[in-house]
């Protein structure tokens, strides 16, 4: 359907609805957004929201990189009734990877207003195709869904595009499509789930995309390698799905539905070796020997459904070790029991980094070069600072192991660092002292940039 075939709706502003304590309908503000840090700042920009996430649209505002305006330029989950910071630089629909020129005409129309359903529709032109996206956010629904269809209008065909739905996040993680974790870009062989999610501890955003069959830019777009013949017109579908925290049971659970397959439950504890109970877990689970998803517990315990079939799964939290896999096969409506009672709690590695020449103590950075590397980055970072107010110190919580770090104090300029190899025990808490040659001094020339 055309946009001339479209009846416009005509919408008050609703900003003050996403100040109230809960709004489970689904509401249309135009305007500066309401999103907290939100790019969406012209008078003819459009918000949705209701009580599970915000969207904005700029409709007047630019768009990044040179993309067209209409994107979806910001998306937040909403937590008890306010709206949670914008986590996104854009989402949008690119019709040739990266080359969505040339455009001149984009149009963005509110098409069906009501507690709950809204649908919006962005129109645009790429040359002579026509691109039509829908929006739609129902009552209560934790996803944006998202249609567009391409027309060739022209006369001569189009070859060998690639197409399709786009996430880039502006904070957090991103956990890649599970599958294709360091592929980079190339056609998506061996994908295990049609999803790219970018999250954090307190939030995820995932995009569903079934139709896509090639990658780029670590899988944050997600394309169709697909042709356009005179007068043919090609649809894809997706859902932007977005959460309050960085659990990753329900995208999985979601995808479950959207595919109609069978699926089991699993569920269990966490506690460490001493029989102490891990409140704030992740359960991390692994299909083909690739990252699939995770769940997080609550007071130690998880539940969580997974497609049925054959995996491995264990247990880690900020700090604690990993858990030793164990490999469980889930059937059809069966529930399976899975505990984990081998964490090792985490100790502590106190460094003070010091001038080898003079003793003085020395601002630095402190990089985990061999380690454990969590899957789940927002359990544990790579690159630490010594303090502020205390220089040289700094106090690291680790998960035991083995590891070797990299201390510099200007590396790479004023000095080549040191690498310093440390057993970490649990529990335990060991003195790092640190002495760093330095070969250079420029401050006592008064050089200082």
């Amino acid at each position: 359907m055309t946009l001339t075939a479209r009846r416009l709706v005509t919408t008050t502003a609703l900003c003050a609805a996403c100040a109230s304590p809960a709004f489970a309908e689904v509401s249309v503000t135009r305007g500066a957004t309401p999103i907290p840090d939100g790019e969406a700042t012209a008078a003819g920009d459009i918000t949705v929201a209701n009580d599970k996430l915000a969207f904005s649209l700029a409709v007047e505002s630019g768009a990044p990189w040179g993309v067209p305006r209409g994107a979806i330029v910001d998306l937040a989950a909403v937590k008890n009734g306010e709206v949670d910071l914008d986590r996104i630089a854009f989402a949008d629909f690119i019709p040739n990877n990266w080359s969505a020129w040339p455009n001149t005409t984009q149009q963005v129309e509110v098409i069906e207003e009501s507690p709950e359903r809204v649908e919006i529709l962005g129109t645009r032109d790429f040359g002579e195709v026509l691109i039509e996206t829908t929006y739609v956010l129902e009552s209560g629904s934790d996803r944006v869904h998202l249609t567009t269809i391409m027309t060739n209008n022209g006369e001569a065909p189009l070859e060998e595009l690639a197409s399709g739905f786009t996430l880039w996040p502006d904070s957090g993680y991103l956990f890649p499509v599970p599958g294709l974790a360091g592929q980079g870009s190339g056609p998506a062989e061996g994908k295990l789930a049609d999803r790219v999610t970018a999250y954090d501890s307190d939030w995820f955003i995932a995009l569903h995309a079934p139709y896509f069959d090639r990658v780029e830019y670590d899988t944050k777009d997600l394309y169709l390698n697909h042709a356009l013949q005179p007068g043919e017109s090609r649809s894809f579908e997706g859902w932007l799905q977005v959460g309050p925290r960085g659990d990753l049971a329900p995208v999985m659970a979601a995808e479950i539905v959207r595919e109609g397959v069978p699926s089991g439950e699993v569920a269990g504890s966490v506690a460490t070796q001493a029989g102490e109970t891990v409140a704030d877990a992740v359960i991390v689970v692994e299909k083909d020997g690739q990252p699939y998803g995770w769940t997080m517990t609550e007071n130690g315990d998880y539940t969580l459904e997974l497609p049925e079939g054959d995996y491995a799964i264990y247990a880690t939290a900020r700090g604690y070790s990993e858990a030793a896999r164990q490999e469980i096969s889930v059937s059809a409506e069966d529930k399976t029991s899975l505990d984990f009672a081998d964490l090792q709690a985490p100790g502590m590695l106190d460094f003070a980094v010091t001038n080898a020449e003079s003793g003085e103590a020395l601002d630095a950075r402190i990089e985990i070069t061999e380690g454990q590397a969590p899957l789940v980055e927002f359990l544990g970072r790579r690159t630490f600072f010594t303090a502020l107010d205390e220089i040289g110190a700094a106090e690291l919580k680790l998960a035991p192991g083995d590891y070797v770090f990299s201390v510099a104090h200007g590396g790479g300029f004023l000095g080549t660092g040191e690498e310093v190899a440390v057993t970490v025990e649990p529990g335990a808490e060991q003195d790092m002292d640190v002495a760093l040659e330095m070969l250079a001094r420029p401050d006592e020339n008064n050089w200082y940039a």
